[in-house]
């Protein structure tokens, strides 16, 4: 049995919905890497997708135990959005000051070694040791995002 659209959008409730939900709070907790996927990122001017960079986003699960805790949630997410530069050929791009905030993500999971290596190689890593900011939506002050700022080995 699949997804019924119309039995969905004819259900009713009786109770009110949340309409704030609460981030993960600033700090430092261990993590591991849930998710990873590719974004590109389209020109501001053209609208063109560009050909030398990409975004990272990087979903990581809070482990830590005392957290999930006190905030009574059985799992919290919070993404790290990495940008990634591209050579030429659409490859990574490697040299000075190009790919470093992959580099520290890489180096932070044990994943930093010459050889092969994948993006998709993400999944699963950790632990690592995340920093967890806090950004408000620029468009509604009632919104706050959490994102990973920092990440460094455990």
């Amino acid at each position: 049995m699949g997804f019924d659209a119309d039995k969905f959008l004819n259900q009713s409730t009786d109770q009110a919905m949340a309409t704030v939900m609460a981030p993960c709070p600033e700090g430092e907790y261990e993590a591991l890497i849930e998710n990873v996927e590719a974004f590109p990122i389209k020109d501001k001017n053209t609208g063109q997708e560009r050909d030398d960079t990409l975004r990272l986003q990087v979903t990581w699960n809070i482990i830590d135990q005392a957290l999930l805790e006190s905030i009574d949630r059985p799992k919290i997410t919070v993404r790290q959005s990495i940008f990634i530069d591209l050579d030429e050929s659409g490859a990574f791009a490697h040299g000075k000051d190009k790919n470093v905030s992959l580099g520290k993500l890489r180096a932070a999971v044990r994943q930093n070694d010459s050889g092969p290596w994948s993006p998709a190689s993400l999944v699963g890593a950790g632990p690592a040791l995340v920093r967890v900011t806090h950004r408000p939506n620029k468009d509604d002050d009632s919104m706050i995002y959490a994102e990973i700022r920092q990440v460094t080995a455990i």
